[in-house]
């Protein structure tokens, strides 16, 4: 079954019971004005056009985990590199972090990924695209094949899924058993 058939089926009367019940809470004014849980629920009904154009395209994620998780590591470097030797400085490790977070979007082992498109980019040296990201709109497809989807495509070995390396890495756990004695 389709991802927006079946978000169709099963969660959108779901959705529908949801958007009902926030709007009698709402009707019957049982929230202070300027309680959280008020703000909450304006928050929710304001960005009910964006709810339910995820219950209407089957490729669009009901949260935003995703981006969140790879916005933070420029976010939590950003101090780290307010100050890097020169005005450029703060520039380079941003450029890095987003081809970085760019490969782990898309499932590609950002090391091996930067390492191939690394050794390849010399011999493009002439290259249109390069030419045109001086300062144009880039148009050439030349270098298509360097980016991550297209390359993990041809490079599938290279999958990268940090959750299960992360659950390769952990430590099993030890059943701890407690025993009560009585008298």
């Amino acid at each position: 079954m389709a991802a927006t058939a079946a978000r169709q089926e099963y969660f959108l009367p779901i959705l529908h019971q949801f958007k009902h019940w926030l709007d009698g809470e709402k009707d019957v004014r049982r929230l202070l004005t300027k309680s959280p849980l008020r703000s909450a629920f304006t928050y929710t009904l304001n960005q009910w056009g964006a709810l339910s154009r995820y219950m209407g395209q089957g490729y669009l994620s009901f949260d935003n985990n995703m981006v969140e998780r790879l916005v933070k590591l420029a976010a939590i470097g950003r101090r780290n590199y307010l100050f890097v030797g020169s005005p450029t400085g703060r520039r380079r490790p941003a450029f890095h972090f987003s081809l970085v977070s760019s490969a782990k979007a898309n499932g590609a082992d950002p090391f091996d990924w930067l390492k191939e498109s690394f050794s390849r980019l010399p011999f493009h040296c002439d290259a249109t695209a390069l030419s045109q990201a001086a300062g144009e709109s880039v148009i050439s497809t030349e270098l298509d094949y360097l980016l991550p989807d297209v390359w993990l495509a041809a490079n599938f070995a290279n999958f990268w899924d940090i959750e299960a390396i992360r659950r390769e890495e952990r430590p099993k756990k030890v059943a701890v058993v407690h025993i009560t004695l009585t008298d």
